[in-house]
């Protein structure tokens, strides 16, 4: 009777993938906080991970039609974080990376060029059938 048994040699093998498989997805999770959720509700981002020396910060909206909304505070955080900033949408179960630099900018100027008045939030309509995931 033939058995399928693994060698010691495989499971030392199996083990030692599990072992490297295990830091580095704890590696992952050391490198990524829920800032907004673990330490400060009223952050201007929710999460932020780092890419070498950097933090990159991460604004996540949800949506179940086309509009998504940014506070005052979230558009000038991401203004003064534009090389590290990005923001990812969820929309039926699916993730959408937008690009919104050209958006945060423009608000910015516009602002900076106001005195009169107060811009709060601002409403970014979406087309998904654009491929932005």
């Amino acid at each position: 009777m033939c058995q399928n048994t693994p060698s010691d040699l495989e499971i030392e093998g199996g083990f030692t993938q599990f072992i490297l498989h295990s830091r580095e997805l704890s590696n992952k999770l050391e490198q990524l906080i829920h800032y907004s959720k673990n330490f400060n509700q009223f952050a201007p981002f929710d999460l932020f991970y780092t890419r070498g020396q950097e933090l990159v910060y991460v604004e996540v909206k949800s949506t179940t039609g086309n509009e998504i909304f940014f506070s005052n505070a979230e558009l000038e955080f991401a203004f003064k974080n534009l090389e590290n900033y990005m923001v990812k949408v969820v929309k039926e179960n699916k993730i959408y990376n937008l690009d919104l630099s050209d958006v945060i900018i423009d608000y910015h100027e516009l602002r900076n060029s106001t005195s009169s008045w107060k811009i709060d939030s601002i409403k970014v309509k979406i087309d998904f059938s654009e491929n932005y995931t």
